[in-house]
């Protein structure tokens, strides 16, 4: 794969796919969206616990997630195992800014979760020093969402 910086984003191009005999050069160009706004949240964070408050009861989430943020964008990938042991693969991503110190305005625009895409979320943040945060969710059905996270470094 080719890859060139240009003054708006970078472009990507493999020069040589082969697809039923035939050769074809495919180049993907990608410009810069965002904001120029900087968020305690900006980086990779891979998330080391998670659980799901059910009245007073909880449950220990079984995966394995990362999240993103950058110039007021996020997305997150996760690896969920069910309780035969089968794993199953989500994705998401949207749109956020920080309401204040202590909260984050997330918008899904896709997700493989659709009772999640295209909506807005609340999440309350706290952060733990620059390199750990948990927040929380409350969710529709009652429940609430409680995840921990380090960020990943260079």
């Amino acid at each position: 794969m080719e890859i060139a910086k240009t003054p708006d984003g970078y472009s990507q191009a493999i020069p040589e796919i082969v697809t039923r005999g035939q050769k074809y050069k495919l180049t993907e160009v990608y410009n810069k969206v965002g904001t120029d706004v900087k968020s305690p949240l900006d980086g990779v964070w891979k998330e080391t616990k998670s659980y799901v408050i059910h009245g007073t009861d909880s449950v220990l989430n079984n995966r394995t997630q990362y999240k993103a943020f950058a110039n007021g964008y996020f997305m997150f990938g996760q690896t969920v195992k069910d309780s035969s042991s089968k794993s199953h693969t989500g994705i998401g991503f949207g749109t956020f800014v920080m309401n204040g110190d202590n909260q984050a305005k997330e918008t899904d625009l896709n997700s493989t979760y659709s009772i999640i895409a295209g909506n807005t979320f609340a999440v309350d943040i706290e952060m733990d020093g620059a390199d750990k945060y948990k927040q929380m969710l409350n969710n529709a059905d009652g429940t609430k969402g409680v995840e921990f996270y380090e960020r990943l470094k260079k």
